[in-house]
């Protein structure tokens, strides 16, 4: 509990300097480099016991440098992350290579999407931070990467380089089966946030709760690799608190973006023009429908637990959704009235689970790898 105090109140104090030292491109930079180094650093050389699967990583790290076909393991895992495994053993059979490479691969991809995306670089990688984005990232390597080609993806789809980002999606895929859920954004993109349109966004998303079993079982079928969730602890209808918590929360950032009118702003540069080259989608009309999307997914993982995965490649981009609605805000008393309730919610919500659940992620007590070399 210390040691992630000791964190979050550095994460903040910075977070806090350069918000009122006002903010620039190079100042952004600058915070970006000093914050997710030490991101990087951390999660680079931490110990196999900080996060849940670190451990399973290593092993399979391990398991992969000794064969030749790793063909064996794909019924269990995807293509992409086993290759990865394969080319960073040829290089060190010592697994905190795997560690050190996706980690700073990590943070460097989460930083230059914020850097790009967010008008509140301070905020965003606080909200990285106390939404739990790096105990993921040290937790769930290949769900990690999965995300970052998505934002990568995301990108691409805003040049409207629709073949690339198909591409990249496909790609993602191949470290996390579930990143193929983000090919939806596409037609999403043409859907009109209105109150008739919210509302049969409701009624199918009531629709599935009801009648998941028949919905599941259609995965299944596309999907036999998901058959061995049949019965787990997923499927048992005690909902943790935690997909709770994820749908209460993004579902407030949600409405704040309605509040303010964010969703109708083309607050960015990053404007996507539709094929037909009729209709303009502004940056917060995209967004705002990737969140919906995303706020859909976790109500449905009520009922599954696991499909809280795939609403992560859609809820991620809270980390500059709600910023940038604050940033809308034209009020300047409201907006920092807005920011510094933004900022102590979070924190205590981070600070609570940290005290009574460490064992979502298993990050803290934190633990450097060459601790257990002596």
């Amino acid at each position: 509990m210390i040691t992630t105090l000791v964190i979050t109140s550095l994460i903040i104090i910075a977070s806090l300097f350069t918000y009122f030292n006002g903010s620039s491109k190079t100042k952004d930079f600058t915070f970006l480099i000093l914050v997710f180094s030490s991101f990087a650093f951390l999660g680079a050389f931490r110990s196999s016991s900080v996060g849940n699967d670190t451990s399973a990583y290593s092993v399979l790290f391990s398991e992969v440098a000794g064969i030749t076909d790793t063909s064996l393991l794909m019924e269990r895992y995807e293509p992409g992350y086993l290759y990865l495994n394969k080319i960073l053993s040829a290089i060190s059979p010592n697994p905190q290579i795997l560690l050190i490479f996706t980690s700073v691969i990590s943070m460097l991809g989460f930083a230059l999407f914020i850097y790009k995306y967010s008008n509140m670089v301070w905020m965003s990688t606080l909200l990285f931070f106390l939404l739990r984005y790096f105990s993921l990232s040290v937790n769930s390597i290949r769900h990690t990467f999965a995300i970052l080609i998505c934002l990568l993806a995301y990108h691409l789809f805003n040049k409207k380089q629709h073949t690339w980002f198909i591409i990249s999606v496909l790609c993602a895929s191949t470290f996390h089966i579930t990143a193929l859920s983000f090919l939806i954004i596409w037609p999403a993109s043409y859907f009109r946030l209105k109150k008739t349109s919210l509302l049969f966004v409701a009624i199918v998303t009531v629709g599935i709760l009801i009648y998941f079993d028949e919905f599941f079982s259609l995965l299944l079928t596309a999907f036999s690799r998901f058959a061995y969730y049949l019965g787990s602890d997923y499927l048992n209808m005690n909902t943790r608190l935690a997909t709770i918590a994820n749908l209460i929360i993004f579902s407030a950032i949600l409405a704040l973006g309605f509040l303010v009118g964010y969703h109708k702003k083309d607050n960015s540069p990053h404007s996507y023009v539709m094929p037909n080259n009729i209709h303009q989608i502004p940056d917060g009309f995209l967004t705002t429908n990737i969140l919906l999307i995303g706020v859909v997914i976790s109500a449905i993982s009520l009922k599954f637990n696991l499909l809280d995965r795939a609403a992560a490649y859609f809820t991620v981009f809270s980390i500059i959704y709600l910023p940038n609605s604050l940033h809308y805000i034209k009020d300047k008393t409201y907006s920092r009235l807005a920011i510094l309730i933004v900022v102590l919610l979070f924190t205590s919500y981070d600070c609570v689970i940290e005290y009574y659940r460490p064992d979502w992620n298993r990050v803290y007590p934190y633990n450097f790898y060459w601790g257990s070399l002596f």
